[in-house]
């Protein structure tokens, strides 16, 4: 019995904090940008590329996230909104032209090697969004033009 009241006890309060965590908004604030920082407004990005960067990459390198209707839940959202936040200081496409040359070389030294190696978009990503899936072909598609903006 007294194990049951405990166990019991200890589900009452783990559903409190749950609903509480709810009552905590996740901060999905972005700064004002000058739309000219865009990587899509600064290079002539074609089309299909422009279509896979925007389903497999923004929603996490740039200021532009659909957020899916279970970033509201906590602490799922919560979890995400650092995923992102710690995405877009590694690379932000709607930040590209601050960048140094240097950094901006690097960013695609990465881009390109993130690909060949499939390690990007993250696998837990890719389970919740199939359009991030990508295929070899759609990868050569990225990969030329990381490769041309070398």
């Amino acid at each position: 019995k007294m194990k049951k009241i405990n166990l019991k006890k200890l589900g009452i309060i783990l559903l409190a904090i749950f609903v509480l965590l709810q009552f905590l908004p996740t901060d999905r604030s972005v700064e004002e940008r000058d739309p000219a920082l865009s990587l899509f407004n600064s290079h002539d990005v074609p089309e299909e590329a422009a279509q896979l960067l925007k389903h497999a990459c923004n929603d996490c390198h740039s200021d532009y996230t659909k957020y899916p209707w279970y970033s509201s839940i906590q602490p799922v959202g919560r979890w995400m909104q650092g995923h992102i936040d710690h995405a877009r200081e590694k690379l932000n496409f709607s930040d590209w032209n601050s960048y140094s040359e240097k950094r901006k070389n690097h960013k695609i030294e990465e881009s390109i090697e993130e690909i060949k190696a499939g390690s990007m978009p993250v696998t837990s990503y890719k389970l919740m969004h199939s359009n991030a899936r990508l295929n070899d072909d759609e990868k050569q598609i990225l990969l030329n033009f990381f490769q041309s903006l070398q």
